[in-house]
């Protein structure tokens, strides 16, 4: 039972960190500053346990905003990690706190 608990509640703030790393790739490819994104996805997962850092350090909870002139389109890519505090750990299971990322890249369109 209290799996099926952990489980509803990392997919519930997935989302929210799916959302606002969408919603600051949406906003980068408008021409939005690296601070305007961060302080976006800061604004959208304010109802956290915790803050999510704004560093980017791989494969730990931040954000990380990369910005790129591939040949055609420019993109921006939104990386936003959380440590997901688990009510009652599971041993060998979830690991507490689980990591939740996102990742969305955005190309800008002329």
């Amino acid at each position: 039972l209290f799996g099926t608990v952990e489980v509803g509640r990392a997919a519930n703030v997935y989302l929210q960190v799916l959302s606002a790393g969408r919603d600051a790739a949406r906003l980068g490819v408008r021409g939005g500053t690296d601070t305007e994104l961060r302080a976006l996805v800061t604004i959208e997962t304010a109802n956290l346990a915790s803050p999510i850092p704004t560093s980017c350090t791989a494969g730990a909870p931040g954000m990380c905003i990369t910005r790129g002139s591939s040949p055609g389109p420019s993109s921006v890519k939104m990386e936003v990690c959380y440590n997901h505090p688990l009510i009652v750990g599971i041993p060998a299971v979830l690991p507490n706190p689980w990591l939740l990322c996102s990742s969305t890249t955005m190309r800008v369109l002329t």
